[in-house]
């Protein structure tokens, strides 16, 4: 990432992006992982840019449906209530596909909650910024926290597409974000033109103006120019921009669980990562320890000394006391790994006055800090190899032995959560969805893997069959679009109550399905495509492959040519820039 950025730029951006983050996470309650990918350009050509995974939703009715479930506040009740902006038909009409993103999608539980990348917020390494979050106002320099607050809001759902055919397939395609964009009472501003204006009640009370990116350029579903705020279009240095409380209602309507009692926008920091007292960059604060040594890392801050205690309690030196240290980094050994809570505290001398900031982190247990590879021995289905509180598979490998035979409708439970987390990642050999064979006795059986299984987030192993299509077929379909083809023929586990989901992100109200084809590409395998009701995506045809949406009980058949070589679910992103004179 160095992208002319020091090491000091570096540990302060990244204490910066975490405030940021933070002024999401204090005022919105959705027990949601969204990840976002942070990273550098070298150069001022580009100030920020967001590149944001999308999901489709089938119909407006199952979009206002998820909404409606969602709905906790009195934003949500006037958006769905007589005279709101969302109504019960779909006021668009037409041959139209409403779009969210993926971060979003999870927040209205139209897909189930995980730690894949959600986006990537990408910045100008060549800016001059201040990354203070007590002092964001500095002449000659840019607010990195209001440029990542401005980032972090587009990944989350804040983006626009008004009618364009994203995905090249003839649909107009629209953001639940296009919803909320008015002219006035009852009239829709379903453009990029001026006049249009944020509204929860059909237009009735116009919020704020959005950005005339006809005339102006910039993003259409950006503030116009005026007060300072982090989602304005178009800004300069030397300013602070913040979350406003429009912003906050902004979010809440759009799948985000506002908390009730309305708080401070931006809160009061209690660290700064450029002056007053350090601030922890490594291990990140609430983490869990992979094992019983951990070197901590922390900014410089305008400190002339410190000092680390650890604890089992706050401000507790059980564990480890440093002494009185110049450095910026202390690696400490002998941590408990019982997954008991460690309370740390960093000292900084400013001013000749000792303060501190505080921090917990979660100690490694006996499943947390697993070897490499883990072992999975079945001789009853009731046996769970792995029970844990946050336990955490990336960098793991699984091996199952089945020592039984296996009746229909079989669950095999890998790891029970005995805590809320969600398991954190993916074991490298056995993804989400996956479809794995396990032997007994000469015979085959075959498994898909749940990771959000039991009570939620539990792995349990759901028994299925092969017996769907020809070895040949099965061998070219992705596993997510195997598991859609179960689903939709109500094939197991799909023949009973499962929390499992295939991640198809793009489908229509038809039963088609945006995939990525590779083959070797003919007029006459392309003819076969509109034969069966699908259409290829404008621009994506190559020597090699191209993009299309196909009825989903198609793609068996074309699967089965001779000439085509795979078929995966398509995962499109879309990129929103934001250029050197503003953003």
């Amino acid at each position: 990432m160095a992208a002319g950025l020091s090491a000091t730029d570096i540990a302060n951006m990244k204490a910066a992006a975490a405030f940021a983050a933070t002024q999401f996470t204090s005022n919105y309650t959705d027990n949601i992982h969204v990840n976002i990918f942070v990273t550098a350009v070298s150069g001022t050509g580009t100030l920020g840019m967001s590149n944001t995974f999308l999901n489709s939703v089938p119909s407006y009715s199952s979009l206002r449906a998820a909404v409606a479930a969602d709905s906790k506040t009195p934003d949500d009740a006037t958006v769905l209530g007589a005279g709101g902006s969302l109504p019960t038909t779909d006021p668009i009409g037409g041959n139209d596909l409403y779009v969210v993103s993926r971060a979003e999608a999870k927040a209205l539980d139209l897909t189930a909650d995980d730690l894949s990348n959600d986006g990537t917020f990408t910045f100008g390494g060549g800016f001059s910024y201040t990354y203070d979050p007590n002092n964001r106002a500095v002449a000659g320099k840019t607010d990195f926290i209001g440029v990542a607050m401005h980032e972090f809001s587009e990944i989350m759902g804040r983006i626009p597409l008004m009618g364009q055919d994203l995905f090249g397939t003839g649909a107009s395609d629209y953001m639940l974000f296009d919803l909320f964009h008015f002219t006035g009472a009852g009239t829709r501003g379903l453009n990029n033109g001026a006049g249009r204006s944020f509204s929860i009640d059909n237009g009735t009370t116009l919020l704020k103006a959005f950005n005339n990116a006809a005339v102006n350029g910039g993003d259409l579903d950006d503030w116009a120019s005026g007060t300072n705020d982090c989602f304005n279009a178009f800004s300069s240095s030397s300013v602070e921009n913040d979350l406003t409380t429009v912003d906050l209602r902004v979010m809440d309507v759009i799948g985000y669980d506002r908390v009730t009692a309305t708080p401070t926008p931006t809160p009061t920091p209690t660290a700064t990562p450029g002056s007053g007292p350090a601030v922890m960059v490594s291990p990140a604060p609430g983490s869990t320890f992979t094992s019983s040594t951990a070197t901590f890392q922390w900014t410089a801050g305008s400190a002339t000394a410190y000092a680390l205690t650890l604890g089992s309690a706050a401000k507790g030196t059980d564990i480890y006391s440093s002494s009185v240290i110049s450095a910026l980094s202390a690696t400490v050994t002998g941590i408990p790994t019982d997954g008991r809570t460690v309370f740390a505290t960093l000292y900084s001398r400013v001013n000749n006055v000792w303060t501190n900031n505080a921090y917990t982190y979660r100690a490694a247990n006996g499943s947390t800090s697993l070897t490499p590879v883990v072992n999975a021995t079945y001789t009853t289905p009731t046996e769970v190899p792995i029970v844990s509180d946050r336990f955490t598979a990336i960098g793991k490998t699984l091996n199952i032995a089945l020592k039984f035979p296996p009746a229909p409708g079989t669950e095999l439970m890998v790891v029970r959560n005995t805590g809320p987390e969600i398991i954190r990642g993916t074991f490298a050999n056995l993804r989400q969805g996956q479809i794995i064979p396990l032997t007994y006795a000469g015979l085959t059986y075959y498994f898909i893997a749940n990771y959000h299984g039991g009570q939620g987030n539990d792995l349990v192993l759901l028994w299925t069959d092969r017996s769907l299509l020809p070895a040949a077929v099965l061998n070219k379909l992705d596993s997510q679009v195997v598991l859609a083809l179960k689903q939709a023929r109500g094939q197991a586990p799909f023949n009973k109550p499962t929390s499992l989901r295939p991640d198809i992100p793009i489908r229509d109200g038809n039963g088609r399905v945006l995939v990525d084809i590779t083959a070797t590409v003919s007029a006459k395998l392309l003819d076969e495509v509109a034969v069966l009701s699908g259409r290829v995506s404008d621009g994506s045809v190559t020597d090699n492959g191209f993009r299309a949406m196909v009825p989903l009980l198609q793609l068996e058949t074309l699967a089965g040519r001779s000439d085509v070589t795979s078929i995966s679910p398509s995962r499109p992103t879309l990129t929103s820039v934001i250029e050197s004179d503003g953003f």
